[in-house]
């Protein structure tokens, strides 16, 4: 205060420990300073008198860390505690005990049920206090895989703007980033079939019955959509309005509202409708997985003429697995085979056109081209498996 180090005594008849002590703080935006010394007891500072005065009814334990969260003190040592306000004081509420050692570090986040809580031997753990349990905090939220942070002794945690957490450890320093990708909660981690967009701004998915993501806040509701009466949903794409779904039975079926209605069985010619692109025209061009004898080219409907089959006659000599339009109408179909990779439709004579090229860089035999895109100047982008 004014350049000059000054003693504030923590209130006016505590008699603290002597010798080497560790006092923990925290603070509040709105300016409420609170201290807690080894013994766990609580000590807010009053401005106006320049002092601090107790505001837990007693010493509680040893405390290393302090925390003011969603208008809640929470402490942390050789245990987490959890204090309430009442009889005009702050009072123990709960000694929750601790399953991975000494707290050093309690941080809020964004959830007021949720604490940030570093251990002095274990590492990183979210408590939810709602359902009073710990989670260990991974190197990647993808729950196939398990990458422990290689950090044992946290001594300090730091958020930056950005949302991220510095994190001092006797190991180094670390920087612990928020996910990539968001979680759509209520929706269990299944395996995802295919995924179309909405004009509405919806994510339809498929987990082999279909959900619609909406939008809200800053998160995602769902409801899951009619179901196919059999089979599984294996493509899904939106022309018109109209929700178009392929299944693995080799059926199109169209879902407006609540109403499902088959256009077309392809069940002769191979099995699930794998991949499903709409034309500017309002076709639907259809791939198709093979049953038990092998598939050569595509299938297109249209409602008005339903299904035309383009094969060996119609310019296609194997089996395509992706069609894509591109900014200028050109149709383009990719698939298997090194020289029967890539073709383009030509409208005009209603077949297609083989623009493979001979491959100038290593590649297998069994080269085969799983998706595509058109760039605004006409380049055709091929993932290929080589």
């Amino acid at each position: 205060k004014d350049e000059q180090l000054e003693f504030l005594q923590i209130g006016a008849s505590y008699q603290g420990p002597r010798g080497q002590a560790q006092y923990c703080f925290t603070e509040t935006r709105g300016g409420l300073l609170l201290i807690s010394d080894p013994q766990g007891q609580v000590f807010r500072y009053k401005r106006e008198e320049d002092e601090f005065e107790p505001i837990s009814t007693a010493a509680n334990g040893r405390a290393d860390a302090l925390l003011i969260h969603a208008g809640q003190i929470w402490s942390g040592g050789d245990e987490l505690r959890h204090f309430i306000f009442g009889r005009d004081r702050w009072q123990l509420n709960q000694s929750l005990g601790t399953p991975h050692g000494r707290i050093t570090v309690l941080r809020p986040t964004a959830d007021p049920d949720h604490l940030l809580v570093g251990t002095e031997e274990e590492g990183l753990f979210l408590y939810d206090a709602a359902m009073d349990t710990w989670q260990t905090v991974f190197g990647a939220n993808d729950p196939h895989r398990i990458e422990e942070l290689p950090l044992q002794h946290i001594n300090e945690i730091v958020p930056d703007r950005q949302g991220d957490w510095w994190v001092c450890t006797a190991e180094g320093l670390g920087l612990l980033q928020q996910p990539f990708f968001s979680i759509v909660f209520g929706q269990a981690n299944n395996s995802t079939v295919c995924l179309g967009t909405h004009p509405d701004g919806s994510i339809l998915v498929s987990y082999g019955e279909v959900y619609r993501m909406t939008p809200e806040g800053d998160g995602f509701s769902s409801e899951v959509l009619p179901e196919l009466e059999e089979g599984l949903v294996t493509s899904i794409v939106v022309m018109g309005g109209v929700v178009w779904l392929g299944s693995s039975r080799g059926e199109l079926i169209s879902l407006y509202r609540v109403e499902l209605t088959l256009h077309a069985d392809l069940q002769e010619r191979g099995g699930a409708l794998s991949f499903m692109e709409p034309d500017a025209a309002q076709n639907l061009w259809l791939c198709q997985a093979p049953d038990e004898t092998p598939i050569v080219g595509v299938a297109r409907y249209h409602e008005s003429e339903g299904v035309a089959v383009y094969g060996p006659e119609e310019g296609l000599d194997n089996r395509i697995l992706v069609v894509r339009q591109g900014p200028k109408e050109r149709i383009y179909a990719a698939g298997i085979g090194v020289d029967t990779y890539l073709y383009r439709y030509d409208p005009k004579a209603d077949r297609f056109i083989n623009l493979s090229l001979p491959l100038t860089f290593s590649h297998s035999p069994t080269f085969e081209v799983h998706d595509m895109t058109i760039d605004a100047k006409g380049v055709v982008w091929l993932a290929t498996t080589d």
